[in-house]
């Protein structure tokens, strides 16, 4: 699972590392004024083509057309869907949840997962 977590965070930093320092204040404009609720609307309505971006190559993600409009809110979007997994990936890691054991006991360790702070 470790190298998931790894690979989860190369992605973020490739997605990060693909917009350029005026990329990053134009996206910083455009957002200026949005509420934390506005973003997470956008990225619900958008959480399929959010996932497509994120398993895209680099060149694919620069050859298609309809990601162009929205491509640094999908850097954005991207890179916190692959922040997220890697949390997610790293708790399942750390409390052991995998497959094979009682389910009791799956749902339990679950419920601790994701009530610690």
């Amino acid at each position: 699972m470790h190298a998931y977590v790894e690979r989860c965070t190369e992605l973020a930093r490739e997605l990060v590392e693909s917009l350029t320092e005026q990329e990053v204040e134009t996206l910083r404009s455009r957002l200026e004024g949005a509420t934390k609720g506005d973003w997470t609307a956008w990225r619900k309505r958008h959480a399929e083509t959010i996932a497509q971006f994120v398993e895209a190559s680099p060149s694919q993600r620069n050859k298609r057309k309809a990601w162009k409009d929205a491509r640094l809110f999908l850097c954005l979007a991207g890179f916190q869907h692959c922040v997220e997994a890697g949390i997610v990936l790293e708790e399942i890691d750390l409390h052991f949840l995998s497959p094979g054991g009682p389910y009791r006991k799956m749902a339990a360790k679950c419920c601790e997962t994701v009530s610690e702070p």
